[in-house]
């Protein structure tokens, strides 16, 4: 629809260019500082084992012998006791075949032995990693100022255009109030028209604010005879309506034809044309607004996020700075994986839990020995007997030989379940279970309650995660992959989970590299750099700018 536009709105319309224009020049400086890329930490998937515990509360009662059950199954290669015989606490009862477990041994030490490799050439290349760490600094410190310039100019923007939408809303009210009185104006103006249309053809005399008034008054004049000429007073009477009825649409009797009728309705048009123009000119101004509220929004999240990227190259300096921090820490964590493999392989020597006498052997050399069996019994005056109740669920996890832990009176001790019941006690509407625990020369009394805390639910050989890697959308889980330099949405199904760990059943295998921190602006096909390729990135850049390379030096 084209509209006649009167000099009276041109102020509006420039006001609207002017924001315009200052919206398009900060798109442009946003254009120049904004970055895409997401910084995030990540972690290769790997298999492995999550538990987690119960706490319970048991009720002591005596026990004079225990029976020993491996915590591992494999081939009887020696057995050292028979029935019988007396055994120390400790003495060797039997070992089994742990060759296996010798390599997982032997590749643990071999991890410390690259580990401390690693911190040797990270020594020596202690200062490249300190002048890379810097130029990484210096350019995000640089794009930090770009954008807090940006975000002084969007700020000062959007004082202008708050400023001009405040006075455009006024003018578009009083451009409504004038459209809306004018058209009312033009409508009562056309009704009257054709409601009196006859009687103004029949008395041409009261087409003008004069005549009307004239009539008016000619028709209450009575004659010589005192008598009031009746035609006079109908015309007086139906000109007097029509004079409270011009008063009331606020028009007067010369608009009541074509001519006027069209300088009415063309005042109208004007005004709903000015109307129009103002509501375009506000509606532009508050749109600007908001893609500049927007623009400090993007501009503060990025602000944030560059900050923290700043504090995070700083940290990562000051690391390398030292020459062995995070060495050390692989290290230690390597060293920790030689005491687990150790622990695991000693499980393949079975001691005995107590002093004693061996009532029952039930392990043959050369032959198969299976988990969750006892493979001796000895008797002695060092264990107890605790009994306590659990679910179904817990009932059908545990297992005779799984390991428990009493606590009474802040003082722990160990021992193994005995036995799990198949029935439910009509009385608790639970299962029973006993565990054997060692007391090792301590004294717990009879019939008193202590805590008992044992393994209620596991899962291994699964991927195991960081509890906060994985997000959720609706009932959905997933997480997020680093897949070709971008973060790719992974759907999952999830499994056991504790405050820090959660088992991933489906969705994800080994060596999947998986997001584990939050960032602004990470979602599915953002480009991300983990911490990990920070080194490279700086590296690649400077090979492919040598200039850059160069002024740094």
């Amino acid at each position: 629809m084209r509209i006649r536009l009167k000099r009276k709105c041109m102020a509006a319309i420039l006001t609207a260019a002017v924001a315009g224009s200052l919206l398009a020049g900060c798109g442009k400086e946003e254009e120049k500082t904004m970055s895409s890329v997401v910084h995030v930490d990540s972690q290769t998937a790997e298999n492995g084992t999550l538990e987690l515990t119960g706490n319970y509360v048991g009720t002591v009662a005596p026990n004079d012998s225990v029976d020993v059950t491996p915590m591992v199954s494999g081939t009887v290669k020696k057995v050292n006791v028979k029935v019988g015989d007396k055994v120390k606490e400790g003495d060797v009862l039997c070992k089994f075949d742990d060759t296996a477990a010798q390599l997982q041994l032997d590749s643990a030490k071999s991890s410390v032995e690259s580990a401390q490799a690693g911190k040797s050439a990270a020594n020596s290349q202690q200062a490249a990693a300190q002048q890379q760490a810097q130029s990484s600094i210096d350019s995000m410190e640089e794009t930090l100022a770009g954008y807090q310039k940006s975000l002084k100019t969007a700020k000062k923007q959007l004082k202008q255009l708050t400023a001009a939408q405040k006075k455009l809303s006024t003018a578009m009210n009083k451009a409504k109030t004038a459209f809306t009185a004018a058209k009312t104006t033009y409508k009562k103006a056309q009704a009257l028209y054709v409601n009196y249309k006859s009687f103004l053809n029949t008395y041409p005399d009261c087409q003008t604010t004069a005549g009307l008034t004239a009539a008016m008054s000619a028709g209450t004049v009575p004659d010589a005879s005192g008598n009031v000429d009746q035609d006079a007073a109908a015309k007086a009477k139906t000109a007097a309506s029509l004079m409270k009825q011009l008063n009331s649409a606020g028009v007067t009797v010369e608009y009541l034809n074509d001519a006027g009728l069209n300088a009415l309705k063309e005042n109208s048009s004007d005004a709903e044309t000015a109307y129009q123009t103002a509501s375009q000119n506000y509606g532009q101004t508050t749109s600007s607004i908001a893609s500049v509220k927007a623009t400090i929004e993007q501009l503060n999240a990025q602000i944030s996020a560059t900050k923290t990227s700043i504090s995070s190259a700083k940290k990562s300096k000051s690391m390398s700075g030292g020459g062995s921090e995070v060495y050390d820490a692989q290290i230690d964590a390597a060293e920790i994986g030689v005491e687990s493999a150790e622990y695991q392989k000693s499980l393949y020597t079975v001691t005995a839990p107590i002093d004693g006498y061996v009532e029952a052997v039930n392990v043959t050399e050369n032959e198969v020995a299976a988990t969750g069996y006892p493979a001796f019994t000895i008797s002695g005056k060092k264990t107890i007997m605790v009994t306590f109740y659990v679910t179904e669920e817990v009932k059908n996890f545990l297992q005779p030989g799984a390991a428990v832990t009493v606590d009474n009176n802040g003082k722990e001790y160990r021992g193994t379940i005995s036995s799990v019941g198949t029935a439910v006690d009509a009385q608790k509407g639970l299962f029973k279970a006993e565990a054997q625990i060692f007391v090792d020369g301590g004294s717990i009394s009879s019939g008193v309650s202590v805590s008992l805390s044992v393994v209620t639910s596991a899962v291994k050989d699964t991927i195991v995660i960081p509890y906060d890697a994985v997000y959720y959308d609706n009932n959905q889980s997933y997480v997020y992959c680093v897949e070709e330099g971008k973060a790719v949405r992974v759907d999952v199904t999830t499994g056991l989970y504790n405050d820090d760990l959660i088992a991933v059943t489906e969705g994800l295998k080994p060596g999947d590299e998986v997001i584990t921190s939050w960032a602004s602006g990470l979602k599915n096909g953002a480009e991300v750099v983990t911490e990990n390729d920070s080194e490279d990135v700086t590296k690649q850049s400077e090979e492919e700018n040598p200039q850059t390379q160069t002024t740094q030096k």
